[in-house]
């Protein structure tokens, strides 16, 4: 039996294959070392946001030597971009006004991630 191509298509953006997703990216306003004073509280928000299920991934971009740009991306796990947006504002980087951000709508249909927790080595590898 030949499955049609609209049929098919359904297999893969059903609602059991996808995920929405928001992506917050932040640009920052300043040079990366006015960042400074505020990353262990910029850290400590995003932990927390993390911790309560909110914060999918997040983290700076990088220049080709490794550094910092004080540019980022954030992946909010909420209902609505409103809320994702809530979040973003309360951003001590944003707060302060250090950073600007954009929030935009994404739907996560392909990948995997592989999560290797060791208890007895105290080590954790993502893959």
């Amino acid at each position: 039996m030949t499955v049609s191509l609209p049929e098919r298509l359904q297999q893969f953006t059903n609602e059991p294959h996808r995920r929405r997703l928001f992506l917050v990216t932040m640009t920052a306003d300043v040079a990366p070392d006015r960042l400074m004073p505020h990353l262990a509280d910029h850290l400590e928000y995003m932990t927390e946001l993390a911790r309560r299920g909110v914060l999918f991934a997040s983290g700076p971009f990088v220049s080709a030597d490794g550094a910092p740009t004080g540019d980022g991306l954030s992946i909010f796990n909420t209902s609505s971009a409103e809320e994702a947006r809530s979040f973003a504002e309360r951003d001590p980087f944003y707060v302060h006004g250090l950073r600007k951000f954009d929030v935009k709508e994404w739907m996560l249909m392909e990948g995997s991630m592989t999560v290797t927790l060791n208890f007895a080595e105290r080590t954790l590898d993502v893959a």
